[in-house]
């Protein structure tokens, strides 16, 4: 982030991360331009012309990336989770494949995990980590399993 000149982030992403941005510019939101949030926004729009000006407002989005690129400067796109999993700057991959860099963070998956404090990998078959009585009982308190029948041993 410290190399951006400009940013790519919705209102949210701009909010929790004020601090790491200072008062570097945010081109546009892209969420503004799903078709979802833009139906949201924009009800009374036939799908037609919800389409239409999508397409226009891409073709703007687009060209303020490059505008921003040929004068020399940065521009960072911040996304939640995963960009290469389920990254909304997809729909701009091809345009700017020659000059995107995906900087990782923490992966979605982890800082989920994180977040809820809990672990949710598989207990089932490690028995270096638990019994087969707490490995029970940690399923059965999690939801995640409904005890009929006993696991086998692990110890066989």
């Amino acid at each position: 982030m410290g190399k951006a000149d400009v940013f790519l982030c919705s209102e949210d992403i701009q909010k929790l991360f004020a601090k790491y941005m200072g008062n570097k510019p945010i081109l546009f939101d892209p969420l503004l331009k799903t078709e979802r949030i833009f139906r949201q926004k924009n009800p009374q729009l036939s799908p037609k012309e919800s389409k239409r000006l999508l397409e226009e407002k891409s073709g703007k989005d687009i060209q303020k990336i490059h505008d921003a690129l040929s004068s020399g400067r940065n521009v960072a796109f911040l996304e939640y989770g995963d960009p290469t999993i389920y990254g909304s700057w997809i729909y701009w991959r091809k345009e700017f494949q020659d000059v995107i860099e995906i900087v990782p963070g923490i992966s979605a998956f982890n800082a989920g995990n994180a977040a809820i404090a809990k672990h949710i990998g598989c207990l089932a078959y490690c028995p270096h980590c638990a019994s087969d009585a707490e490995i029970q009982r940690s399923y059965v308190q999690s939801g995640r399993l409904r005890m009929e029948t006993p696991l086998p041993s692990l110890s066989a």
